[in-house]
């Protein structure tokens, strides 16, 4: 199931097709959660991308799974 998802979140970030790179993104997976962390700002300078991530958690619940998003390098 991870695959899949992973496959819908690969889509979903290259949905523009824009030759420009994407940041580097940070990918945990535990259980039935999946973490993205995007580059600081990034998501802010890309609302579009937010909202579609909005509704994969949306999706993604009734399945079982948490996908959660965050902004910003890790702590420590």
């Amino acid at each position: 199931m991870h695959l899949i998802v992973l496959l819908r979140l690969a889509v979903l970030l290259h949905r523009g097709r824009s030759g420009v790179a994407l940041p580097n993104i940070e990918l945990a997976a535990r259980g039935g959660t999946l973490e993205l962390r995007f580059a600081a700002r990034w998501l802010k300078e890309h609302p579009l991308t937010v909202a579609d991530l909005q509704l994969e958690i949306e999706f993604l619940r009734p399945h079982g799974i948490r996908l959660r998003v965050f902004s910003g390098n890790r702590a420590g």
